[in-house]
């Protein structure tokens, strides 16, 4: 049997939805405190020049400047949402339904409706 896949229309219109409804992945979270539940965010290169993991990238650009936009971890390799894998983007879909980080029931059952 093949491996399942996720066309690159689903994957945009997942990224689609996500940010016409503003729908923040990391939810009750922080950027980072989400992620280092998928990732080992000090395993991950940063840009190699000031920051040198992935945690003080995400860090500097989304907690102490906030210049990247929500839906930049959908286009960054490191974390494989847009790889040929479907794996990673479900994970990172699955995470984001998680009591942990969606604490509103009703925000978890409308999230499942769309």
């Amino acid at each position: 049997m093949a491996p399942q896949q996720l066309t690159v229309v689903t994957r945009q219109r997942l990224q689609d939805l996500l940010v016409v409804e503003k729908v923040w992945w990391w939810g009750a979270l922080d950027e980072v405190r989400f992620l280092e539940r998928l990732y080992d965010l000090d395993a991950l290169e940063g840009d190699g020049y000031r920051r040198l993991t992935a945690r003080e990238d995400i860090w500097q650009h989304c907690i102490n400047n906030d210049d990247w936009l929500p839906e930049w971890v959908f286009t960054d390799a490191r974390f494989g949402l847009s790889s040929d894998s479907p794996q990673p983007l479900l994970n990172f879909l699955a995470e984001m339904l998680h009591p942990v980080v969606r604490r509103d029931p009703d925000e978890v059952q409308r999230l499942g409706d769309c």
